[in-house]
């Protein structure tokens, strides 16, 4: 497997994109106008956008041109007298049968594909949700410190302006000075962890995952309703061909017709997706960039966690240098003001307010250790890692899966279609109480024959009498007639016989 390591930390998880996506991506890019496009991924470019219209429209010709084949094809079966008898026959119903059953076998392959795929979509989700997860974290602990600095710290120090404001002025004088420089601190400090928190709220990303699963379950719905449609088609034909039935085998010719429209469909669709996340995961940071630069991210803080390169600096360093050194000069400044007013005002009254505050000034240093780990590229940098990963690996591998089945299962149906007219228009209507008979069968009726000539027992033979079982039989009116071709007698020539015949048919009424 051809793979590639993207420059990482130390500390990071190693990013390796699979063969395919080499192979999608050496495919040519180029527009409408047959000019070479840049392969980077950029859906926002009009020209790549053009570039995988154009290998998405592939299947859609190749569409095309099978439904003009398929209906040259059928004219010409319409035009062939069917000549196909008894062996010949119930080959290509086996035929059948075996194109049914690997037009199956290539739909379990599918969702097999439509399973990988919807885990890889998972699993970037997942990991992508992490990182959000850690920025609202980071988030969170920016608006703590500030709570922290504005309200206890800032509290604090108000109580002991009013404790140090009771003493004379040449006392209280060095030690305000020193609580104005403490609180100048606290409005610096609270002002650069505004900036991180510009930054981090920034990196709302919270739609990313939550679209990505939406769309990921239309996709796999549509995908299983499509396979379960073709699967159906599959087993429509193993019956009709089961049961030899014509109708049943029209019917499902002009179903297959209709199921190549959504084979092909469906390698239009994965045939784009995999070119476009071929270009993806060969080169991710132009993505990237452009998905978190609509949040007015400063490139270099997309960057730093994109890359985590070893020995970079953090875009947030300054600032949270600046804040831990803010911290330092606050406690030490704590102590300078403990040790002066210490034996100038009351133990109860004074030290409970500075042990309140240092109180709240160690909080606010935990607190803001703990921000600067969360700042650290190493987790995120993680997170963005396998979140590429499981979409260039296990999501592309599903895709090119069911790009391949859709491809095949259009193939097999067209097969099946051509082998299905051919059949049927083989196939004698299954009338009942009628038998299929060849043409040529020596003891079939001729149709030349007249069936008004005298003598003809044709019809006569299975009429049956219509009087009551009591009744005598009479003599059927074919059998009267000579079986010679000789003339009919004249009735006039003999009026005994006639009268004689009469008067018998007048009694035998009576009865």
């Amino acid at each position: 497997m051809a793979e590639e390591t993207l420059s990482l930390s130390m500390e990071a998880v190693d990013y390796e994109k699979s063969w395919l996506a080499d192979f999608f991506h050496s495919f040519p890019h180029f527009d409408l106008t047959f000019n070479t496009v840049n392969s980077t991924f950029d859906l926002g470019s009009s020209s790549y956008s053009q570039v995988l219209l154009i290998w998405g429209c592939i299947p859609i010709l190749w569409l095309a041109l099978t439904y003009l084949l398929l209906f040259i094809y059928m004219l010409c079966q319409c035009c062939i007298k069917p000549k196909l008898k008894g062996d010949k026959l119930t080959c290509q119903k086996c035929f059948l049968v075996i194109l049914g059953l690997l037009c199956c076998g290539c739909l379990g392959v599918g969702l097999y594909g439509n399973e990988g795929a919807d885990d890889g979509v998972h699993g970037f989700a997942d990991s992508f949700q992490s990182a959000v997860d850690t920025f609202e974290m980071t988030d969170n602990q920016t608006h703590q410190l500030h709570s922290l600095l504005v309200n206890d710290v800032t509290n604090d120090l108000g109580g002991i302006y009013v404790l140090f404001r009771t003493a004379n002025a040449t006392v209280q004088k060095p030690l305000i000075k020193e609580l104005d420089f403490m609180s100048d601190e606290v409005k610096r400090m609270v002002n650069r962890l505004l900036e991180v928190t510009n930054t981090t709220a920034a990196l709302d990303l919270q739609e990313v995952p939550t679209k990505t699963l939406l769309y990921e379950w239309i996709r796999w719905l549509v995908t299983i309703i499509l396979q379960c449609w073709q699967v159906l088609i599959c087993l429509f034909l193993f019956v009709a061909v089961g049961r030899k039935a014509r109708g049943m085998l029209i019917s499902f010719a002009a179903l297959a017709v209709l199921t190549l429209l959504f084979c092909w469909a469906q390698s239009s669709i994965y045939l784009a997706a995999s070119v476009g996340m071929g270009d993806l995961c060969v080169n991710p940071s132009p993505a990237i960039h452009q998905l978190v630069g609509k949040h007015l991210i400063a490139q270099d803080v997309i960057d730093y966690y994109l890359e985590c390169q070893a020995g970079k600096q953090s875009p947030f360093a300054d600032d949270l240098k600046e804040a831990d050194k803010i911290i330092g000069n606050l406690e030490a400044t704590l102590s300078k003001v403990s040790a002066q007013a210490g034996p100038l005002f009351e133990h109860s009254k004074l030290y409970p307010l500075l042990e309140r505050l240092a109180l709240h000034l160690n909080i606010t240093s935990q607190e803001l250790r703990r921000l600067q780990t969360m700042l650290d590229c190493s987790s995120i940098h993680r997170d963005l890692m396998r979140a590429l990963e499981d979409v260039c690996t296990t999501t592309m591998a599903g895709v090119a899966f069911m790009l391949v089945v859709a491809a095949a299962a259009g193939l097999l149906f067209s097969l099946m279609i051509c082998l299905v007219s051919k059949s049927w228009l083989n196939m004698r209507k299954d009338r009942r109480g009628y038998y299929q008979v060849d043409d040529d069968d020596p003891f079939l009726p001729h149709a030349t024959e007249p069936a008004h000539r005298y003598g003809s027992t044709t019809g006569a033979a299975n009429l049956q009498p219509a009087f009551p079982s009591s009744a005598p039989p009479q003599q059927s009116f074919g059998s009267a007639i000579p079986e010679d071709n000789s003339p009919p007698p004249a009735y006039e020539s003999h009026p005994s016989h006639y009268g004689q015949q009469a008067s018998v048919q007048q009694g035998s009424s009576h009865y």
